[in-house]
């Protein structure tokens, strides 16, 4: 599977507050860095960390720019939180591994920023 396809994987999984698709996209040592949320080490602490949310409490736009480098890949997109005004500017950057012809995010970091990175 491509790196663009788990990525939108996740995102649907993390709309959807699916705590076992999210945690499936991970290796067993997987890490989520969420500058709301914290870090969430392993998958039984990703589910559980996505097993506090309902679905739709996290709204995504489509992603705005996808930049890949190898086994790293930026997304840049919006986040709409329920009862919030405004929507953020996100970076979500993905790190990967493949082995045995499978590929699975290690370690997924996201921050807010303040705009997109212009052309």
């Amino acid at each position: 599977m491509q790196k663009i396809d788990l990525a939108r994987l996740y995102l649907a999984a993390v709309t959807a507050a699916d705590p076992n698709a999210v945690s499936a996209l991970f290796t067993r040592d997987g890490v989520i860095d969420d500058f709301v949320g914290g870090r969430h080490l392993g998958r039984d602490a990703i589910e559980r960390f996505v097993g506090t949310w309902s679905a739709g409490d996290v709204g995504f736009s489509d992603p705005v720019d996808w930049i890949e480098e190898g086994m790293r890949l930026a997304v840049y997109g919006f986040v709409q939180r329920p009862g919030e005004p405004e929507r953020d500017h996100v970076r979500w950057v993905f790190h990967f591994e493949e082995a045995a012809g499978e590929c699975l995010i290690t370690h997924l970091g996201n921050s807010k920023i303040v705009s997109f990175p212009s052309d």
